[in-house]
């Protein structure tokens, strides 16, 4: 199946900042793998979405024999990430992971940070078919004992669990008339023009079984305070910051 995709412009990649929400939970990544992997561990990993390099550049930082690919497909962000040792950078897409660790390449970590609901299609559903082609394309890159790490924005509806995802995509796709793209742009939808597709917990759990992922670990990182009149608006039950871990059933 081939990707249906559109891309983040310039404009939109400005807002991916390292402000203090983006911190914390970067950081709460880092402390769950300290709970697998000694400081003397020796293990590589593969950071998919990597923007400016922070979360990886805290991994090679926490673990001093790792090693890591640092991947990204604005050259923008590229460019922002600081050269090291042990850190190779790449400039390439996620629906081409396949051709660019062509080396049967394995990874002990896979980190994918706040990346998954950027991967929209020109419709809903076809923004969860390039999730679940992502998903199958990681799995082939896992080492024996490696994991996933899934870092995801999470939106849970009151009617049905998809509802509320399914409106924030609705509205954010939306390419005309451009005064109505401003305006949604202006009142916080930072992805107005382009899209956004996030998914429920419901939905989460449900590709992941479906691809026969285990997971090993559900952990909510942080929840989010909405007025009353957006969660009305979007018909929110709750919306929260959540890392899945996940491991291959078949390993």
């Amino acid at each position: 199946m081939i990707p249906s995709e559109k891309y983040i412009n310039d404009t939109q990649l400005e807002h991916f900042v390292r402000d203090d929400k983006f911190l914390d939970i970067s950081n709460e990544l880092v402390f769950t793998i300290n709970k697998y992997f000694d400081k003397g561990a020796n293990f590589k990993f593969l950071d998919i979405g990597c923007g400016d390099g922070y979360l990886g550049d805290k991994i090679l930082e926490n673990y001093p024999h790792s090693s890591g690919c640092f991947l990204d497909i604005a050259k923008t962000m590229i460019e922002k990430n600081k050269k090291k040792e042990r850190k190779k950078l790449i400039l390439g897409s996620v629906f081409n992971l396949e051709n660019i660790f062509h080396d049967h390449e394995k990874f002990d970590v896979i980190a994918v940070n706040m990346l998954l609901h950027h991967c929209v299609g020109d419709t809903y559903k076809k923004s969860r078919e390039n999730v679940n082609l992502i998903l199958k394309s990681l799995k082939p890159l896992l080492s024996k004992d490696g994991k996933i790490y899934i870092l995801e924005q999470v939106y849970d509806g009151i009617i049905m669990p998809s509802i509320t995802a399914r409106l924030i995509y609705g509205l954010t796709s939306i390419e005309r008339p451009k005064f109505l793209v401003r305006l949604l742009y202006s009142l916080g939808a930072n992805m107005a023009g382009t899209g956004v597709a996030f998914a429920s917990n419901n939905q989460w759990c449900r590709t992941f079984h479906q691809l026969d992922y285990k997971v090993k670990l559900e952990n909510i990182i942080s929840i989010d305070n909405h007025s009353f009149f957006r969660r009305s608006f979007l018909v929110m039950k709750s919306s929260y910051e959540k890392l899945f871990i996940l491991s291959s059933s078949s390993k």
